[in-house]
Formats: C-alpha cells, structure tokens, sequence
C-alpha cells in the first residue's frame, strides 16, 4: 500500500488501518541469499535452535568456547559471516541462527522480541562466551543478555537504538493519520506482548555488566550518529569505535570493523587470553580451557 492509500485509509479507518501496517511493520524482508553469504554456510555443521516453539537452522564453525553471532532485521546468519575466520583462527568456535521469519527460518512474521528470545534460548543451551550483533540484533542480544547473562561481552556493530524510533518512522512514511498511528503504536506493544522499554538499548546497557564494544559510523543514515554517540556516551563499560564502513547495512563486512570485533572478542575471552601466553591451540586443550572456566 502506497503512503496515499495508507493516508486516506487511515482517515476513514484509522484502527483497521493500523493492523493492516502492523502486519507491515512486522513482515521483515528476505531478500535472496547472496553468493558470498551461500559460501559461509556451505563451510558451516549445522545444528537446530528451539526457541518459542519453532525450529530455527543454526550454523557451526570451528571447535572451541562459543562465540554467539546475531544478525538484524531483514539479515540472516551469514550477515556476520566475516567474522568466522578470524575468531575460529583464535580457537573460538563459532554459533550464528536465522531469527524467525529471516533467512531460511519458517514463518512471515516476527518482532525483535521474538528475535531476543530466540538469543534467550541460546544463552540457555550453549555456553556462549561473548556475542557479537548487528542493528537490531544487538537489541535482540542485549535484552538476552541482561536476562540471562549480563557479564558477558557484547560487540554491537551499528547498534540500533531504539525500536520505537523505527515504528514511529515507519508511520510517518506510510502516512498514517494521527489516531491510526497513535492505535499502529499501542498495538504493536500489546499484540507482541513486548513493552518499547524492553527494546531500549540505552536502557538495556545499565543492566549489561561485562564490557561492550560499539561501532558507529557517521555515514549511517538508519541509526543518527547524534542518536549512536548519545548511547555510547551512557554505556558504562563500553568501548566506541567510529569508522566510516560503508553506511549501515555493509557495516558488517567492513574489514576494520571485522578486525576489530574479533580482537574485541579476543581480548575479553577467557580462553583466547589463556591460549597466547600458553600455547594452547589444540581443541582438546581449548576444550579443557573452557571447562575449568570460572
């Protein structure tokens, strides 16, 4: 539907309309997958992820503590697939899945509550040793982490924000009148079940404990960089890099912004920290490593 036809639909209809740009809102695209992205996955064990009843594909690579990939809205697993070969080169073994409704996961429709659940589960069943996230992902990530496992690392790479501030842009776009956008708002919060506080990554980060690492760049015109600085600025344990990579989406391929995440990742992993003064690189000492983790 057209902003125009939303405008006028809105005008006559303003809470049917706001249902229909809700299903809308909550229809993240899939785009087909790209070559190289394909390439990532073919290397990668497989493995299935439960979470809220569904079955999602998960993706293995390497043999050592677990680093947790997530990717944002309208990406898959492979979007961080740059990532793979240098944490498995440090003896990290590497977990990404398809949210639902993204990627080869079943389902249309999901929500970044939804998609923070799915992180939940994982949390849950695998004993991740740092995350890293993108976009949206990262406030998918940080909601499971300050859930389950607030110390942990978290790398966010083109954090987003706010998921309001994109509902609010996304009326705005499509036109909604006022009380279409007002009745659009309240109820994408009561039929996810999920409050826009509890997508907040500013609010989030106050309940985060281990250390973080952001980067920005100041040519992404998704998230404002005044919006990124202002979340960095109150992130207590949080290390700001601001790189020009590209703009928002190809933020994750950049190769400064991948070298640094990794190292972000290795500096702050028990593991990686004990395998260079010691020599360990054999998986099964890696492995051992891991378990005497305290």
């Amino acid at each position: 539907m057209t902003p125009r036809a939303f405008a006028h639909a809105s005008a006559l209809a303003p809470d049917l309309t706001a249902r229909f740009a809700m299903r809308s809102f909550l229809t993240p695209p899939r785009p087909p997958i790209r070559p190289d992205h394909a390439r990532v996955l073919a290397a990668a064990s497989r493995r299935s992820i439960r979470a809220g009843g569904r079955a999602l594909p998960g993706y293995v690579w390497g043999d050592g503590p677990t680093v947790l990939l997530v990717h944002g809205w309208g990406g898959r697993a492979a979007q961080l697939g740059g990532l793979v070969a240098p944490l498995v080169g440090a003896g990290l073994s590497v977990l990404a899945f398809d949210a639902p409704a993204h990627g080869a996961s079943p389902g249309a429709r999901t929500h970044v509550g939804e998609m923070a659940a799915a992180v939940a589960a994982v949390l849950e069943r695998e004993r991740v040793h740092a995350v890293i996230a993108h976009s949206a992902g990262a406030i998918a990530a940080a909601r499971a982490l300050a859930q389950h496992a607030p110390r942990l690392p978290l790398a966010a790479i083109a954090p987003a924000v706010r998921v309001r501030d994109f509902a609010v842009a996304f009326a705005r776009a499509a036109g909604l009148s006022a009380p279409s956008r007002a009745a659009f708002l309240g109820r994408l919060e009561t039929d996810t079940g999920t409050p826009w506080s509890a997508l907040d990554l500013g609010a989030l980060a106050l309940r985060l404990e281990g250390p973080a690492w952001l980067a920005l760049d100041p040519t992404d015109r998704v998230v404002p960089i005044a919006e990124a600085r202002a979340l960095a600025a109150s992130w207590r344990r949080a290390t700001v890099a601001e790189r020009p990579a590209g703009g928002h989406y190809r933020a994750p391929s950049d190769p400064t912004v991948i070298a640094e995440a990794a190292a972000f990742v290795r500096e702050h992993t028990f593991h990686a920290r004990l395998s260079r003064p010691f020599g360990l690189r054999e998986p099964a000492l890696a492995r051992f490593v891991d378990e005497v983790r305290l």
